[in-house]
């Protein structure tokens, strides 16, 4: 039993007084009210966690997690409801219990139409970029997939996300593709779109693009986690083909079952090899780090398995964890080690850039001892012949723009300046190897790095050229809106952003809320983003699916109206 244990029940049973705290309130910034079906996240302020001995009670919702540092409640049940909170001072001089009322509300109706009546207006340039691939709803797919029997191969995608764009630019369509996936149903799943949230239930996922192979009962075999590489994906596809009778339900039963007394499995294992429960193994942590089941993660990481194969995801998994429970910085030389040693491992792959730029983020001085290696990782990427042309000039503009990013964390803002425009021309290389007229995917690089050097004047002609090429494209209206704001052009970023809403449809609409949000309160109109994140609120339909996308969406909408509240 550590100190804690000890001191916080003789100070709940001897010292009533010290329950007085001199804060009104112990609590972060919290909703009153509530949807119905909604997770709320209570935090403690600075210098403070709730108790590990004291109960934490969520009135009439439910518990789902509770720690030192936040305790998460769902609420299930419509009408008013008291949560009790137990929070301690961090120096333990007292505890308080904290009641606080929510108001759980039923869905609002919304405007039906309004997230739904602009999802085509894309379709035309889907024929182009995503060719043999189907769209449907998850009834209509399903159907289909039965008749034709064949493996289901489903990207979830928007048109907003550069990745995206670039893999339907330049691998999509690329004969290497062609040919892999040639005997595969090809579904295509818009992110955007309301129906989106139905696929969820089928095809889980956390990031765009997401490429999922399934069977023709749309059981889930395997994902794709790699670059947008050509040969990546070939090989991918190969290994995945042979997955096909074997779909991720089976391994996750089979391999959580060995971690158990289950004599059921002790003797179908009889005649099963090591390396073929290894397999199980590392095909199940691989979806459950992708996918951020911890539960699953940490059961088949406390056997001290190997997983040589795994270390990156495994590094990024841990460092996730910390993140949650770090609230006050006191893991910061855990978080650098890790950031090191992702580092290390990244130096011959494809991120090693993203990693130095973390590490900026997390320690200036500590990154600044990597700058050297910088001359011999662009050495390496320019050498690399297992990339096309385009891939190639891809992956150097995506280092350049976040070196630029490690240099600028690092107060190196000459060379900060000179890497962004390094990384426009290489960007700009990849853009005139695009099979569209104008590059979708290469101009969207342009405008990042030509953004990152604070060249507003090339980025806002850029920017009017993809608008003359997609003029009803809210993607490009939202990024001229943010390029106002930048620049502090409140007017024009809103009138950007009002010729986006006219566009927009789906979760894109929701995008353009939240910088409609930021850009009133840089005009300090605050009353008015209140009203612009209630307009929001009034959209969403929440289930009581804890991982649902939707979920996601109101913890965001709530982040901006906790900003908006602390800006009075």
């Amino acid at each position: 039993m550590n100190h804690i244990s000890v001191i916080v029940p003789l100070v709940l049973s001897l010292c009533p007084s010290a329950f007085a705290s001199p804060a009104q309130t112990l609590l972060r910034f919290f909703p009153a009210q509530v949807l119905r079906n909604e997770i709320v996240e209570f935090k403690p302020v600075t210098g403070h966690h709730f108790s590990a001995e004291a109960p934490q009670n969520c009135g009439s919702g439910n518990l789902l997690e509770r720690g030192p540092r936040a305790v998460k409640c769902q609420f299930a049940a419509s009408g008013q409801t008291a949560a009790t909170l137990n929070v301690c001072d961090d120096s333990l001089t007292y505890c308080r219990p904290m009641q606080v009322q929510i108001l759980v509300r039923d869905m609002p109706s919304g405007d039906k139409v309004l997230l739904t009546k602009n999802q085509t207006i894309n379709s035309e340039l889907h024929k182009k970029l995503i060719p043999g691939f189907s769209e449907g709803s998850i009834e209509e797919i399903r159907t289909e997939a039965a008749k034709r029997g064949q493996p289901v191969f489903a990207m979830v995608s928007t048109d907003w996300c550069p990745p995206c764009n670039e893999a339907k630019e330049f691998l999509l369509s690329s004969e290497a593709f062609q040919t892999a996936t040639r005997n595969w149903f090809k579904v295509y799943i818009d992110g955007d779109s309301v129906e989106a949230a139905k696929w969820e239930n089928v095809v889980h996922f956390h990031y765009f693009p997401t490429f999922v192979l399934l069977d023709s009962n749309l059981r889930e075999v395997v994902r794709y986690t790699g670059e947008y590489r050509q040969h990546d994906f070939e090989v991918w596809a190969r290994e995945s083909s042979a997955l096909i009778g074997d779909p991720l339900a089976n391994v996750q039963e089979r391999a959580l079952a060995r971690r158990t007394d289950s004599l059921k499995r002790k003797l179908a294992d009889l005649i099963v090899t090591r390396e073929q429960m290894n397999r199980d193994d590392v095909r199940l942590l691989r979806w459950a780090l992708d996918q951020d089941k911890s539960e699953i993660a940490n059961r088949l990481l406390a056997h001290n398995s190997p997983f040589p194969d795994l270390q990156s995801e495994i590094l990024h998994f841990r460092l996730d964890q910390l993140k949650r429970t770090d609230v006050d910085g006191d893991q910061k030389a855990a978080k650098i080690a890790a950031r090191e040693e992702l580092l290390s491992r990244a130096f011959k792959g494809n991120h090693w850039a993203i990693e130095l730029s973390e590490l900026c983020d997390t320690d200036k001085n500590k990154c600044a001892l990597y700058f050297p290696k910088i001359a011999e990782r662009l050495k390496f990427l320019e050498g690399r012949a297992d990339l096309t042309p385009a891939e190639k000039a891809s992956a150097l503009g995506e280092d350049y723009l976040y070196l630029s990013e490690a240099f600028q964390s690092a107060g190196k803002t000459n060379l900060a300046k000179e890497f962004a425009l390094k990384c426009v021309g290489h960007f700009d290389q990849m853009a005139r190897q695009s099979v569209l007229k104008i590059s979708r995917a290469g101009q969207q690089g342009m405008v990042s790095c030509l953004e990152l050097a604070g060249d507003f004047g090339r980025e806002g002609k850029l920017l009017k050229t993809l608008l003359e090429a997609y003029p009803t494209e809210p993607t490009f209206m939202n990024r001229m809106a943010r390029m106002m704001i930048k620049q502090k052009k409140y007017d024009k970023a809103l009138a950007w952003i009002a010729k986006g809403e006219a566009q927009a449809y789906g979760y894109n609409w929701f995008m353009l809320q939240g910088l409609k949000v930021e850009t009133l309160l840089g005009m300090k109109k605050r009353s008015e983003a209140l009203n612009a994140i209630n307009g929001a609120l009034a959209q969403v339909s929440l289930s009581d699916e804890k991982d649902a996308r939707n979920q996601s969406l109101v913890a965001k909408l709530r982040a901006l109206q906790s900003k908006v509240t602390d800006a009075k």
